[in-house]
């Protein structure tokens, strides 16, 4: 269709959009791929698509398992911003969070230029202004805005979600500069050609922490390095990751009943002394410490427990190449760590935690998760050794352990246990028993500030206290 500019005077009408997300923040953004000498580390999606397809490759249940999580994890490679390629919108939003708040840390407004332009429909509103310019109005039902809207808020929780450092901003409001082509019947053409983000800070004073909680996060590094012997897994330095925090945090009871933004909402308690948070400083603070020592970590958000409250935890990837939960908060007595929900497989963690994508105004935001494992982590799962004596023989391996003697073999599997003796065959299956661990009683779980309600379409109006709720 040929353009040809407006003869007449246009006003576009645009009022600014509000969006709410949580923003957090990590100097470093780690590579999920990881080195394993397990042959079913490189299987892909394209290879494996079902559990049958798996077997048909693999053979046995725990492998074919395996193969299944590594094929759905490979959308997530190691952060959010790489599931962002497709979306050009998404990406330079990202870039832009990235670049005024990490690069160059701030808190001011700045502008994203997106090329090329969006381009939308523009409706005739059917008014005029005070100098009597045609009033212009964007179509809000024109696929193209739609999907707009969505870009801004999937590449700002995206930056969120990798960035928790960035505990200083929490929500933000964006506007847009845009011009107006008239088409030859008559009809608009909008081109949406820059975004201007307002971040607001996630409490009164955040900024001015920052070189507090810069500080502590280095005081905390250097704790938990010194602790390190040279031979120390991967799994050692995850758990004394996890101890520090449980050790040097503790249950904000008081900020889980707030209906506003509070600091227990980010990680900066754990870094500046105070040391009490809820679910969200929890699982932020882990993800700052997994980056500091290499440990690819996402943070996943959802609903968790009986009543299926907010909640928000972890994902980690290990050295098998494949990833597990951790809920941190969840793992805090109050007195000393516990382990219930160390590097869990979904078998367990799901029977009380659901992954949900994150919400932005009421409104899904398409980031994907990494997929955990079935099964719980094994920490021997690549050492292999034999050990030989006149009545007994063991053999242990990544997938099995065998024990023979005279009067006894066992065989134990991630699917399956088998004892055979002269008296008597028992055989228990992984699928057929399951123990579900329940969260201490003392840790509430309120619903999470980042998932705030919508506010009026087309004012820009920002939501009232009530509409927004503080997460445990």
């Amino acid at each position: 269709m040929k353009k040809r500019k407006a003869a007449f005077s246009l006003r576009i009408l645009f009022t600014a959009a509000l969006i709410t997300a949580m923003l957090t923040s990590v100097a470093l953004i780690v590579n999920a791929s990881a080195e394993s000498n397990d042959p079913t580390a490189n299987v892909t999606a394209n290879e494996s698509e079902t559990v049958e397809n798996v077997l048909s490759i693999g053979g046995n249940k725990r492998a074919a398992s395996r193969l299944y999580a590594q094929a759905k994890a490979s959308s997530y490679n190691g952060n959010y911003r790489s599931e962002l390629n497709s979306d050009s919108v998404a990406l330079e939003i990202y870039d832009g969070f990235y670049a005024n708040f990490v690069t160059t840390p701030g808190n001011s407004p700045f502008t994203v230029n997106l090329d090329p332009a969006v381009k939308v429909n523009g409706v005739n509103s059917g008014n005029v202004d005070d100098e009597g310019a045609i009033i212009i109005e964007i179509d809000r039902t024109d696929p193209n805005y739609i999907n707009f809207e969505k870009s801004v808020s999937r590449g700002a929780t995206a930056f969120g979600y990798d960035h928790p450092e960035v505990f200083w901003i929490r929500d933000y409001s964006y506007n847009y500069s845009s011009s107006v082509t008239v088409n030859t019947d008559g009809t608009f053409e909008i081109n949406i050609n820059s975004v201007t983000i307002t971040p607001s800070e996630s409490y009164s004073g955040a900024y001015a922490q920052r070189d507090t909680v810069n500080n502590g996060i280095a005081a905390a590094v250097s704790s938990i390095q010194n602790s390190i012997q040279a031979d120390d897994t991967r799994y050692i330095i995850l758990k004394k990751i996890h101890d520090y925090i449980c050790n040097h945090a503790v249950y904000d009871y008081q900020a889980a009943g707030q209906q506003v933004a509070t600091e227990a909402h980010t990680a900066a308690p754990l870094f500046n002394g105070k040391g009490k948070f809820v679910c969200e400083g929890y699982s932020k603070s882990l993800k700052i410490l997994c980056d500091r020592f290499g440990i690819p970590c996402a943070l996943v958000s959802g609903t968790a427990g009986t009543n299926n409250e907010a909640h928000m935890w972890n994902y980690v990837q290990m050295d098998d190449g494949r990833w597990y939960g951790v809920d941190v908060t969840w793992d805090d007595s109050g007195t000393q760590p516990v382990y219930n929900y160390f590097l869990k497989g979904s078998n367990q963690m799901e029977t009380d935690h659901t992954a949900t994508p994150p919400a932005v105004n009421n409104k899904e935001v398409a980031i994907d998760y990494p997929s955990i494992n079935p099964v719980d982590y094994d920490p021997n799962w690549n050492q292999g050794t034999t050990t030989t004596s006149a009545s007994e023989t063991t053999t242990t391996s990544a997938d099995e352990t065998t024990t023979t003697s005279a009067d006894e073999t066992t065989t134990t599997s991630a699917n399956e246990t088998t004892t055979t003796s002269a008296d008597e065959t028992t055989t228990t299956s992984a699928n057929e028993t399951t123990t579900t661990m329940k969260p201490p009683q003392h840790l509430p779980m309120k619903p999470p500030l980042h998932l705030p309600m919508k506010p009026p379409q087309h004012l820009p109006m920002k939501p009232q206290p009530q509409q927004l709720s503080p997460s445990g």
